[in-house]
């Protein structure tokens, strides 16, 4: 799906050093077991309820944070956060 998909390659390329800046090594990255653990810790640690802090010291006050039960609605609320902010 993400080969697929350009504009995210293109949106995630200047987040990897300039070497790595291609769809095999993004794919790569993505799929090694270091990357794939960090995702399964962060997003038990979200679960845990331990997300809501991480929220309100990044976004500060937020309502609903009470709905944030896994990392897709953690990124939605900073999502909302970011287009509030355009």
């Amino acid at each position: 799906i993400l080969v697929a998909d350009h504009a995210l390659c293109e949106a995630l390329f200047p987040l990897l050093p300039e070497v790595d800046r291609s769809v095999p090594k993004l794919v790569a990255f993505l799929s090694s077991p270091q990357f794939q653990q960090a995702v399964q810790t962060f997003n038990a640690a979200v679960v845990q309820g331990h997300g809501q802090a991480l929220l309100r010291q990044i976004v500060g006050n937020v309502n609903n944070l009470e709905q944030v039960r896994d990392v897709t609605g953690f990124l939605r609320v900073i999502q909302k956060h970011l287009e509030g902010k355009k």
